[in-house]
């Protein structure tokens, strides 16, 4: 809940633990591996509108920036047993007056296509909804991002608006989705998710309670740049991987 002077509590050190990967506060020995996020050509147009390559020591100053300003809170993802960085989530433009805040999910290309993003994404909008005074948690999708939209939909985001021609990539201009939940419908579809996820049965594809909006697929989508699969770690069969992006 937010403070007498409306500012964000500040962030306990705790531990979200899925059957696969957990959320844990990020440290300075994390900077390396958010960096490589941050610069890495796959994945860099899915999630900055800032699409620069800045050195090690030009991100550590953005991203302690981002921390002591616009950010709310910024969580680690990493494998249930803490041998590996998967990714990382964080929640920005907090509005203490609106109670509202959008939501990124980053996730490193070796790890797409195993579910891991679909799950940190449980993790932290219960841990939002939980822990902030949210009403409105939202997140901004390129509408060729199909990887992304269709779990968010089965998480209960519901499509608000699509910005034709917002970004640009490749060579065209690409429509974005916006897309939300809200903190009631979320205690809604909570507790349905939070025990699919702790069955850990491999299947988040129960359906989803909320009619989204149609959406159309853009005609010539650019290559998926997340097909790119893992082999570290215990292989699960792939499931849904929340797409990482937002309009930063």
């Amino acid at each position: 809940m937010a403070d007498a002077n409306g500012m964000a509590p500040s962030i306990s050190a705790i531990s979200l633990d899925g059957p696969s990967v957990r959320l844990r506060p990020m440290t300075r020995a994390d900077y390396g591996f958010m960096w490589q996020c941050r610069t890495h050509p796959e994945i860099l147009y899915l999630w900055m509108q800032d699409r620069t390559l800045p050195s090690f020591e030009q991100y550590t100053h953005e991203l302690e920036g981002s921390l002591a300003s616009k950010a709310l809170t910024t969580l680690l993802i990493e494998t249930v047993d803490g041998s590996a960085p998967v990714g990382y989530v964080f929640a920005y433009d907090f509005s203490a007056f609106d109670h509202t805040a959008f939501i990124s999910i980053v996730i490193h290309p070796t790890y797409v296509r195993y579910g891991w993003a679909a799950e940190a994404s449980i993790l932290f909008l219960n841990y939002l909804f939980t822990y902030f005074d949210l009403r409105k948690a939202s997140m901004e999708v390129f509408a060729f991002n199909q990887l992304a939209l269709a779990p968010l939909l089965q998480l209960g985001a519901r499509i608000e608006g699509r910005f034709r021609g917002q970004r640009y990539y490749q060579g065209a201009y690409h429509d974005v989705i916006r897309l939300a939940v809200m903190h009631e419908e979320w205690d809604q579809v909570a507790p349905r998710l939070l025990a699919a996820l702790m069955r850990d049965d491999g299947h988040m594809d129960e359906a989803n309670p909320f009619t989204p909006l149609p959406l159309e697929a853009e005609s010539e989508p650019p290559q998926d740049a997340s097909a790119n699969n893992g082999s570290h770690h215990r292989k699960r069969r792939p499931r849904h991987a929340v797409g990482s992006q937002t309009t930063r």
